[in-house]
Parts: C-alpha cells; sequence; structure tokens
C-alpha cells in the first residue's frame, strides 16, 4: 500500500462483535491506512483484536486508547510523541507492558483499567502528571513505589476492591479521586492538595495533611448506623475539620441523625465547615431531625443544603466501588 498524501487527525473503531479472519485483515487495512497518514490520535474497542506491532512505533500518535484487545509487544516501543494512554481490559503480559511503557518518554496522561500485573515495577517516565488506577489490584507499598517516582504527578484516581491501607505522600499532586468497597486505613502528606474526592466506609481511618485542601466531596457506604457506631463516625468526620466546603453523599438519612447522647458526649466534628451539601439516595422522612444533627455536627453552616435522589442500595454500593453517581459541587 502507498504511503497516502492525506494527514488524519483521530480514528476510532468501536464494537463487541468477534470477526472472522477477513474481516480482520480489513480492519489491519484501516489500521494501517490511518498510521500511514500521521494519526494523532487512535482509538479502538475490538474483542480479541490482535494490534499490530507496527502501531506502537508511530511516531505521530499523541493519544492512544486500547479496549478489549490482545497486545504483545515483544521489543522496546517508540512512542516518542504519546502524551495520553488508556489501557482498558487489554490482555498484556508483564514484559510487553513494561516494553509499551518504556518506550514513551513524554507520557503525561496514563489510564490503567481491569487488569493486574505481576510484580512489575511501573517504571513511568517522570513526565507523567495524571494516572489513573482502575479496577486493579495493587497493594499500599507498590503504590507508595509508584508515586514517589513521579515528581510532576498532580492527579491520581483510584478504584479499588481490595486495598486496606493507602498511604500517599506527594508535595506535587493537587487532584485526589479515590473509591475503595471496604474499610480503609487512609494517610495523606499531599501539602499542595487542593481537590479531594473519595469514597468508603465509617469504620475507615483517615489522617490528613494538607494545609491547602478546602474542599472535598465524600461519599459513605454505610446503610445504616448502629447506635454504637456513631462515636466511630464523629471520629472519622473529625479527620476532615480542616475543610470549609464539603458535599457528602449517603445512602440513608439515619446514617447522619446523631443521637443526643452521642452529640453530649463529643464536639462536633465539623465546626470548620462553613458551606454543606448533603445528598441522601432514599426518600426524606426525617428531615427536621436530619437538620438538626447537621447543624449540631457543622455548627458553622447557616444553612445546610439538603437533596433527596432516590437510589438503591446496590446502587449506592456501586458507586463506592467506582461508578460516579453525581458530580461535586463548587461553590
Amino acid at each position: 500500500m502507498e504511503t497516502p498524501d492525506t494527514f488524519i487527525r483521530s480514528f476510532k473503531l468501536q464494537t463487541h462483535y468477534k470477526f472472522r479472519p477477513n474481516v480482520v485483515q480489513q480492519i489491519d487495512n484501516w489500521v494501517d491506512f490511518v498510521i500511514q497518514s500521521k494519526v494523532k490520535e487512535l482509538n479502538l474497542c475490538c474483542e480479541q483484536y490482535r494490534l499490530p506491532h507496527y502501531v506502537l512505533n508511530a511516531s505521530s500518535l499523541t493519544l492512544l486508547r486500547l479496549t478489549d484487545l490482545n497486545l504483545e509487544v515483544p521489543s522496546l516501543s517508540t512512542l516518542t510523541s504519546l502524551k495520553v494512554l488508556y489501557l482498558e481490559s487489554v490482555k498484556i503480559d508483564d514484559k510487553s507492558f513494561q516494553n509499551l511503557i518504556s518506550g514513551c518518554p513524554i507520557i503525561e496522561d496514563l489510564h490503567l483499567d481491569g487488569f493486574t500485573f505481576g510484580d512489575i515495577d511501573l517504571a513511568v517516565s517522570g513526565t507523567l502528571k495524571n494516572l489513573s488506577l482502575r479496577h486493579m489490584n495493587c497493594i499500599d507499598q507498590w503504590l507508595k513505589g509508584v508515586i514517589s517516582r513521579l515528581p510532576v504527578l498532580e492527579k491520581l484516581t483510584l478504584y479499588s476492591y481490595r486495598m486496606s491501607n493507602v498511604s500517599i505522600h506527594s508535595n506535587s499532586l493537587k487532584s485526589l479521586f479515590f473509591y475503595l468497597s471496604s474499610r480503609i486505613d487512609v494517610t495523606l502528606r499531599t501539602p499542595n492538595l487542593v481537590c479531594l474526592d473519595f469514597g468508603c466506609y465509617s469504620n475507615s481511618i483517615i489522617s490528613i495533611d494538607a494545609p491547602n485542601l478546602v474542599e472535598a466531596g465524600l461519599t459513605l457506604g454505610d446503610v445504616s448506623m448502629k447506635k454504637s457506631e456513631f462515636d466511630g463516625l464523629v471520629r472519622f468526620l473529625s479527620n476532615l475539620n480542616c475543610l470549609k466546603k464539603m458535599k457528602l453523599s449517603v445512602f440513608s438519612e439515619q446514617v447522619l441523625i446523631f443521637p443526643k447522647v452521642v452529640r453530649k458526649r463529643n464536639c462536633p466534628p465539623l465546626s470548620n465547615l462553613k458551606h454543606l451539601v448533603v445528598v441522601i439516595h432514599t426518600e426524606l422522612t426525617r428531615k427536621s431531625e436530619l437538620l438538626d444533627a447537621l447543624l449540631w455536627c457543622a455548627p458553622s453552616v447557616k444553612t445546610p443544603e439538603i437533596i433527596s435522589q432516590k437510589k438503591s442500595p446496590n446502587r449506592l454500593r456501586w458507586y463506592v466501588l467506582g461508578h460516579r453517581i453525581g458530580t461535586f459541587v463548587t461553590y
């Protein structure tokens, strides 16, 4: 095939059909054509399609998004212009991944979704500014090692089913989004963090050293609370007392109606908070009790905004596991 004189900015092919060999050849021809046309953005979602090796040596590519593909990288890639890489449910082994990522010297955005590495050392370029790890099994020490080698990392997104400890120490991090499905211990040492959005359960332990953080979004996965558990919730919220603005999402209003005996023996956990939006994912039946409890919890808030968005318990758990239902409110 002759090299075309045309220039293609972006090419996207998305399908979930399994193809016969003759159709696969046609896809190969399309991919070959756009690569020779110096395509800058390539987005392929083809189940079990095997990406041609020459794609990973395309110096014109600035964005590459691969979904549901088979990917083998037997030698070092040379994606010298690539800045954004998405890998979603891609079948790739550790060596191939390392060969791929090591050939991306100026990468700035890396999004990994739906696969598990072994003991791989994620040796990403120090140019990385945005890292997203979704539905991956990783441990705290591995994550700490990765972050420590990213001196200009500004945004981190973490969705995990199994992590029980999260320790994030970064001087460059400005935005952090994490959603974890079980009780966790979280330690944040992020002096330049300005945006935090996270989901967890109220029996988690959180320690935050982020002097520039003024607002956050929090989703609690608890569907109900026993009286004996409210003291723990107070301690949990007290760790967020540095905040001035918060959006708090819960399934049931009951989770936030602190019993009077709990209020008597505890100080208000969010005494510095000035603006509060509370989203309840069931119908409100005890609004006056909820308002009274919120005014105790955050006494500097003149009028908390209460929003009822009815969702099923499974829908809220789905949220906490990493699928956003709403968007964070900026005042």
